[in-house]
């Protein structure tokens, strides 16, 4: 909110301006005078307007940044608890007690990096008020589901259980073709679809800043000329 303090005195100054404009516009006879007038209003009022603007998009610019970075970390997280994931799977290759605890091992660090990447959407969502990244959180939450499953079923090869093993490892398999079907609807990238919301938030004020700048842009051409500063 730094900007706010640093454009509050130009604000406050383009305010008197129009109230002295406005005060002197009905003592003005000469049609040339009131014209300038009208402009000299349109310079101030415009800038005013984009003042406004340029605030909130610079708000939703904030909002939309620390959302982009926790998305982004969230989709990284994601990324490396598969990367876990497989490698827990890959030695499990030659099943054996050691093999299966280091198994357990790499399964842990996927859970902890799919934990981070669900704190991580839930960060950016609440950052960044109407952002949706719940399709993310829902296909974390599954994974999550999957891995605690995998656990599971390693335990139960530990303890020698035959019939949870193999209901473990039903419940995984089963979760992870849920989760399969999840990621085929996820979409582009989270933070991709971060930077569109912001996009889709901004463009309304975005169109009425540049039309506030056109204005107060012609208003200040109308008025060197008035004034006869035009170096044409």
């Amino acid at each position: 909110r730094t900007l706010v303090g640093d454009i509050a005195p130009v604000y406050t100054q383009l305010k008197d301006a129009v109230a002295a404009v406005e005060e002197v516009q009905p003592s003005l006879s000469d049609n040339s005078d009131k014209e300038a007038a009208h402009q000299a209003l349109i310079a101030a009022q415009s800038r005013m307007t984009m003042f406004d603007t340029g605030v909130a998009i610079v708000d939703e610019a904030l909002m939309a940044t620390e959302a982009y970075e926790s998305a982004q970390q969230g989709w990284k997280d994601i990324i490396d608890a598969d990367a876990a994931a497989r490698e827990a799977t890959a030695v499990m290759q030659d099943m054996s007690e050691e093999s299966v605890r280091s198994s357990m091992e790499k399964t842990n660090t996927a859970l902890t990096l799919l934990n981070h990447a669900a704190d991580a959407f839930l960060n950016a969502q609440n950052s960044y008020p109407g952002l949706d990244l719940q399709r993310f959180s829902a296909y974390v939450s599954k994974r999550i589901d999957a891995q605690q499953a995998a656990l599971a079923a390693d335990q139960a090869y530990l303890d020698r259980n035959k019939e949870e093993l193999a209901a473990q490892n039903e419940r995984y398999n089963s979760l992870e073709d849920e989760a399969a079907a999840l990621a085929e609807s996820l979409g582009d990238d989270p933070d991709v679809s971060v930077a569109a919301f912001y996009d889709a938030a901004i463009a309304e004020d975005v169109k009425v800043y540049e039309d506030a700048r056109l204005k107060a842009g012609n208003a200040d051409t109308f008025l060197r000329n008035y004034l006869g500063s035009d170096e044409q």
